[in-house]
C-alpha cells in the first residue's frame, strides 16, 4: 500500500519539527550543565580560580576519545 504525497509530507514535517525539538532541548541542557557547573565548582573548589577545571576536563577528554586515530 502506497502513502499518498500529503501524508508524507506530513510525516516529514512532523519528524523535523520533533528533531528541531530534540536539538534546542539538548542545547539548553549545555547551557544549564556548563552554568550549574561553575557555580557548584566554585562553592567546593579551594580558589575561585579552579571552579571549571572538572567541566574543562570533562570536554577535553571526550574531544580526545572522539579525535579519529590516524590509520597505519
Amino acid at each position: 500500500m502506497e502513502e499518498c504525497p500529503r501524508m508524507k509530507l506530513t510525516r516529514e514535517i512532523r519528524n523535523v519539527s520533533l528533531l528541531s525539538l530534540c536539538q534546542a532541548l539538548g542545547q539548553t541542557q549545555m547551557i544549564l550543565v556548563f552554568s550549574v557547573s561553575s557555580i557548584i565548582g566554585a562553592s567546593i573548589a579551594p580558589s575561585v580560580a579552579w571552579a571549571t577545571v572538572p567541566i574543562t576536563f570533562q570536554f577535553v577528554f571526550m574531544t580526545l576519545s572522539t579525535f579519529p586515530r590516524p590509520s597505519s
